[in-house]
């Protein structure tokens, strides 16, 4: 079922697309007819059938449509790509510096000091952070342990468990 948004950004059922005869028109079909409500049952008869049609009318009035493929761009970086990481130091900048100065502290960041890319955590720092991973595979390389990567401290320990190794180097690893 399509939804309309009216102006005030509510959605809600429409009354005009019960009416339409062609439920599977395309939005560029609609647009290249010169009457909208050529595919229409009948002519919307007033009340709430007619607010919405001449919302409708009113939204498309004055739009274009190019004949390009759909795309999303982000304009918070410069390559139009979407990056949590810039969302993230978009909050810190703006939101991070204020909650936290009214309570005395000064804090940079919440991000991992290791990556800068994700929020500090110790689940992140020793289960996801790409850094602190390639450090552990690094480590195990040179014990000549198998690398496994890990997602929980319940992983590890029983990893740690069931590694053949002398107990001096579980207890280093661990």
């Amino acid at each position: 079922m399509v939804r309309y948004c009216s102006r005030d950004g509510a959605a809600q059922e429409s009354r005009v697309y019960a009416l339409e005869s062609c439920k599977n028109v395309t939005v560029v079909v609609k647009m290249s007819h010169e009457n909208v409500g050529y595919s229409l049952r009948r002519i919307p008869r007033g009340g709430v059938e007619q607010v919405q049609f001449l919302e409708l009318l009113a939204s498309m009035e004055g739009a274009a449509l190019v004949d390009m493929r759909d795309r999303w761009v982000w304009s918070l970086e410069g390559s139009g790509e979407f990056f949590v990481a810039s969302v993230r130091r978009l909050i810190d900048e703006h939101w991070l510096p204020l909650n936290i100065s009214r309570r005395g502290m000064n804090i940079e960041s919440i991000l991992c000091p290791i990556c800068d890319k994700a929020v500090k955590s110790a689940s992140h720092i020793f289960f996801a952070c790409h850094i602190a991973i390639k450090v552990f595979h690094k480590i195990t390389s040179w014990w000549d342990v198998n690398f496994m990567e890990l997602s929980s401290y319940e992983e590890r320990l029983e990893w740690l468990l069931n590694l053949r190794h002398h107990t001096k180097y579980k207890k280093l690893l661990e």
